[in-house]
């Protein structure tokens, strides 16, 4: 049996049949966002994937509070950010 199937994760009958009767024609819907609330009340229009992914990006400070160079941190961020921007 391959590693990841069909049934991956669903360890009862009762999971296995909510989610292939129910669940698995519904579409993937993840409200996890760090979007600030206004961005996404005025509908703000993003030039490219870094505007939306790591501009504000909230864990810069927390990153700096566990030990991280800022040095570190900043490189990490230009080095994403050109991979993203290459991509547009």
């Amino acid at each position: 049996m391959k590693f990841i199937h069909d049934d991956f994760l669903l360890q009862t009958a009762a999971a296995r049949r909510l989610y292939h009767s129910f669940a698995a024609t519904e579409p993937i819907c993840d409200f996890h966002c760090h979007l600030s609330p206004r961005d996404i009340a005025e509908n703000r229009q993003f030039k490219n994937l870094f505007e939306i992914w790591l501009e504000g990006d909230h864990y810069k400070p927390l990153q700096i509070q566990m030990g991280l160079r800022v040095s570190f941190v900043v490189a990490v961020q230009k080095f994403l950010r050109s991979i993203f921007l290459s991509a547009v």
